[in-house]
């Protein structure tokens, strides 16, 4: 079974559920329009590279700071591994999903 990882899209900012490390968009619309736009690819890339982390590990820390901002300074801290915090925030994602449902699970 695939690892899945909740992220924010890169060019939305929607969380999704990723199942590679790669991944960085939510949709095929939102991987065109960062293919047409490759300085913003280039910009990132450039701010991934000063602060020594991946786009995706960017990614997953905004949907984090988005689900759960307290948990912030736990993981910041090494408290909480991003394996421990990752079961949490598809609980979380999914409470939010079903609320936005207006409490409907289909």
């Amino acid at each position: 079974m695939a690892k899945c990882y909740i992220i924010a899209c890169v060019v939305c900012g929607k969380l999704f559920d990723a199942t590679g490390r790669n991944a960085i968009t939510c949709s095929s619309a939102c991987r065109v329009w960062l293919k047409c736009h490759p300085e913003y690819s280039q910009f990132l890339h450039e701010i991934c590279r000063k602060l020594e982390a991946t786009p995706f590990d960017m990614l997953r820390a905004e949907a984090a700071r988005f689900l759960r901002p307290d948990f912030d300074s736990r993981i910041a801290s090494g408290e909480l591994t991003w394996k421990d915090f990752q079961t949490e925030m598809a609980c979380v994602l999914e409470e939010f999903a079903i609320k936005e449902a207006g409490g409907i699970l289909s």
